[in-house]
């Protein structure tokens, strides 16, 4: 098992999965507002299979997207980190904020740190969002990071097709703003 990095912002921590996550993990990807662009999991059962997907991605790839935990009370607000699952189209960075916690800066905070730590730490050379043309709110973060709107790509999860826009930047063109630390 590959132990997972802890990354601190100023009001979060991503962090590795705990079981004591399901329950706010579920209520989460079972609300349609949230879930609008995003599998919904509708039962508890299959919020625990994907929670267990993403830890497993950890072990496949040593990365994989992290439990993102608010500082000031403890509460689980989301999933934000690296997904690269078997004949996916790119090196993705993925995020996913419950609605309750919206409008806050929390997806531009974590997924900020996301970034930093892959091409640091981990040395990607590309990174792309995956996003809905229709998804202004996560646009609006992938612009914040300094990713541009690239070519049109069509995901295939189960027997739902997704049509997104490859969101992209480099580490060069990261790097242009950002010093190693």
């Amino acid at each position: 098992m590959t132990a997972v990095p802890i990354l601190e912002t100023e009001r979060l921590i991503l962090r590795g999965w705990r079981a004591e996550d399901l329950d706010a993990y579920a209520e989460m990807f079972r609300d349609p507002e949230t879930t609008r662009f995003i599998s919904k999991l509708p039962t508890r059962q299959e919020a625990w299979r994907n929670m267990a997907m993403v830890i497993d991605h950890w072990s496949l790839h040593g990365y994989g997207p992290w439990a993102v935990e608010r500082r000031s009370d403890g509460a689980l607000i989301g999933r934000i980190g690296y997904w690269n699952p078997a004949e996916w189209p790119a090196l993705e960075l993925i995020w996913a904020i419950d609605k309750n916690y919206w409008r806050n800066g929390y997806a531009t905070e974590a997924a900020s740190d996301a970034l930093k730590h892959g091409f640091e730490k981990l040395h990607f050379l590309l990174i792309t969002s995956h996003i809905n043309p229709e998804n202004f709110p996560s646009q609006g973060v992938a612009k914040k990071l300094g990713q541009a709107p690239g070519s049109t790509v069509e995901i295939q999860i189960g027997n739902v097709t997704y049509h997104t826009v490859a969101w992209e930047i480099s580490r060069s063109d990261w790097a242009k703003n950002h010093t190693a630390g």
